[in-house]
């Protein structure tokens, strides 16, 4: 399968939301699979679809801080320490499933990050949706009693742990015939959410090693899906973004939807 990669230049919420959107919509028309890995131009929340605004207002009430809302479920991720990564392929090729759902790209990736951990000599694991011995529970397991707010306080089966504290979590829409998974690894706290533990905290400083972890990701995709990537060295989007793609996420009725 043909693909193309970017690592990418720190963008808007708005910008970053409309860049994986117009990516999902190409890869629907053409098949070619798409990577991109960036950050962030500023501090800034980003929405789970199914999220209410006024979680959002309460977690800022001075009102000071950017929000998007995401294509895809979940909690609210604050963006201000990570690197964030999206990839879209052919719903076929990606083998979804019920729902458009690909467990097996969720595990392709999140297993590329273990193993890119691992090299560091870091110990990363999957989460299960049993507790697992000697693992601390950090934070709130998201059940059918309610959800944390915030992504990194909540537990779904294949995120990335580390000593309990999850680093690294995502999320997946599908569109026609192909599907986006997207998601972010904390590097370190921001103080904008001080209950959250990253690399940094806990051990692994990994400021500078950005190209590595973007080729392990890419190294491992080629090896479970066969895609023969090419590196987009531009500083321009990966895709062309639609007008009526970038309306969308600049819109206040979509962002404050529910």
């Amino acid at each position: 399968m043909e693909g193309i990669y970017q690592i990418d230049s720190a963008r808007s919420g708005i910008d970053n939301m409309s860049i994986d959107q117009a990516m999902l919509l190409q890869t629907a028309e053409d098949g070619i699979a798409r990577l991109r890995i960036y950050s962030w131009d500023k501090p800034t929340v980003s929405l789970g679809y199914f999220q209410k605004f006024e979680e959002f207002q309460s977690f800022n009430p001075a009102e000071d801080l950017s929000v998007v809302r995401r294509a895809t479920g979940g909690g609210a991720i604050v963006h201000h320490y990570d690197w964030t990564y999206s990839i879209t392929l052919p719903a076929t090729e990606a083998g979804a499933i019920a729902h458009g759902a690909s467990p097996r790209l969720y595990d392709c990736v999140h297993g590329a990050v273990i193993g890119w951990l691992g090299q560091h000599q870091v110990a990363a694991e999957l989460w299960s949706n049993q507790p697992l011995p000697g693992i601390q529970q950090s934070s709130a397991v998201c059940n059918a009693g309610g959800c944390s707010f915030l992504c990194f306080e909540r537990r779904h089966a294949g995120d990335v742990i580390v000593d309990g504290f999850k680093v690294m979590g995502s999320a997946q829409r599908r569109h026609g015939h192909a599907l986006l998974q997207h998601g972010s690894l904390l590097l370190r706290t921001s103080p904008l959410a001080t209950s959250l533990l990253g690399l940094s905290e806990l051990g692994f400083q990994p400021e500078g090693l950005l190209a590595g972890f973007s080729l392990q990701v890419v190294d491992g995709l080629r090896a479970d899906f066969g895609i023969q990537f090419q590196c987009y060295d531009c500083s321009d989007p990966i895709v062309p973004i639609p007008e009526e793609t970038q309306l969308k996420f600049e819109s206040k009725l979509w962002t404050a939807r529910i």
